[in-house]
């Protein structure tokens, strides 16, 4: 039982991986100063593409739902460790909470 759930585990991380790295080269899905950012139906059709185009294929709002989610669990984590750390000379410079989060 542990071992299958461990696999799936794994098998998001690379989904989750390669979905970040597509996203990556289509910096108007994400980047607020690109021109195309504000033109919806192109991001539609990306996102479409995006998700037909992943080793196990997504629908393309479900790629995006996904992407976004990843997007938001990383600022969660940043802000954490950002937290976490010690004031300005409190004499220790590393953080208290280190993100187990495998991206």
């Amino acid at each position: 039982m542990w071992e299958t759930e461990s696999l799936f585990e794994e098998d998001d991380v690379s989904i989750d991986r390669e979905l970040i790295a597509v996203v990556r080269a289509n910096r108007f899905l994400y980047d607020k100063t690109e021109k195309l950012y504000a033109n919806v139906n192109v991001k539609t059709e990306a996102w479409t593409q995006i998700g037909a185009s992943l080793t196990h294929p997504l629908e393309g709002p479900v790629a995006e739902k996904r992407f976004y989610a990843l997007r938001q669990r990383l600022g969660k984590e940043r802000r954490k460790v950002a937290q976490s750390m010690p004031r300005s000379g409190a004499g220790v410079d590393r953080p208290t909470y280190i993100p187990t989060w495998v991206l």
